[in-house]
């Protein structure tokens, strides 16, 4: 095993520990999630400058994987053990359903206030229907937070 990836698993795991049952957090997070469930929260210098989306998830989340098709890529949360087939998550941006993953690889970060990840695929949030692959909420800056 990669030795980036052993530290990033027994970080994730000492996260795990310090928490109440059922819930993750992403060890550099400094918010508890809003939605419930188990989920890691990234948000303001977490999330880096200028750099894809995509590249910022898997760069600091260890349970996320993307693999590159011809389309849009990949993406799987929970490891491909973990479900029937392999799918996709469902992405909403400030509360609109994404049609594909694609949408990651546009996003820049400076653009993005906060992202939730739920590898379950489930949260207490009003109006995001549940995915066997997990959801990826991305809550966008607004004008206002762009003049701060």
């Amino acid at each position: 095993m990669h030795p980036g990836r052993l530290a990033r698993l027994l970080a994730a795991a000492l996260a795990v520990a310090a928490c109440a049952p059922g819930t993750y957090r992403d060890p550099h997070s400094t918010r508890a999630p809003e939605g419930g469930g188990s989920s890691t929260v990234l948000e303001g210098d977490q999330l880096g400058y200028s750099a894809a989306l995509i590249d910022v998830l898997v760069s600091r989340v260890g349970n996320v994987e993307v693999g590159m098709t011809s389309g849009c890529p990949r993406i799987t949360m929970r490891g491909p053990k973990s479900i029937a087939q392999p799918s996709n998550p469902r992405i909403y941006v400030n509360g609109s359903p994404a049609s594909d993953t694609c949408v990651l690889q546009q996003l820049r970060t400076e653009d993005v206030s906060r992202v939730e990840l739920y590898p379950t695929g489930v949260t207490t949030r009003p109006g995001y229907r549940s995915n066997a692959g997990g959801l990826i909420l991305v809550f966008l800056r607004s004008a206002t937070d762009a003049r701060d």
